[in-house]
């Protein structure tokens, strides 16, 4: 698609599709993460305590797949200036991120709502966050409010 920059709530329908560019998670986000969100759970933190678990290995926070999903989805820049704010997050966790682990997000827009400012709409979208071997790691749900096109209302 070729879309013209950025994109207002005016302009995206129902079903459209973008991909987003690649992200190889490291061992020093995860370690950075950790420390960011004072969520030191030795799983994330700890290599030896990582072996002795069923992963074998540290494993990315949930929380860090999704918040990797929010930066790529805006480095397409498909809302860069127009989008207001963050209504809604839902994340459902189906495989660990490991560090190494390069993921990238397939995002659908699934519901558009006007609201009751002529100004803005509400734009609702499934990302599905997958690693290198297209395995979906993540279904994320994201609610945005976005500006309306000026004059379209």
């Amino acid at each position: 698609m070729n879309a013209h920059l950025p994109m207002y709530w005016d302009d995206f329908e129902v079903g459209m599709r973008f991909s987003t560019d690649v992200h190889a998670v490291t061992r020093d986000e995860v370690a950075q993460f950790a420390a960011l969100t004072l969520d030191d759970n030795p799983l994330h933190t700890d290599p030896d305590f990582a072996r002795s678990t069923r992963f074998g290995e540290v494993v990315a926070h949930g929380l860090l797949g999704t918040s990797l999903a929010v930066g790529l989805f805006a480095q397409t820049r498909l809302v860069t200036g127009t989008a207001l704010a963050l209504l809604e997050v839902r994340s459902r966790f189906l495989i660990p991120v490991l560090a190494g682990d390069v993921l990238r997000a397939e995002v659908e827009v699934t519901q558009l709502k006007p609201t009751k400012r002529l100004t803005e709409g509400v734009l609702w979208r499934r990302i599905d966050v997958l690693n290198q071997r297209d395995d979906v790691v993540q279904e994320v749900e994201m609610v945005a409010l976005v500006r309306r096109r000026p004059g379209a209302a």
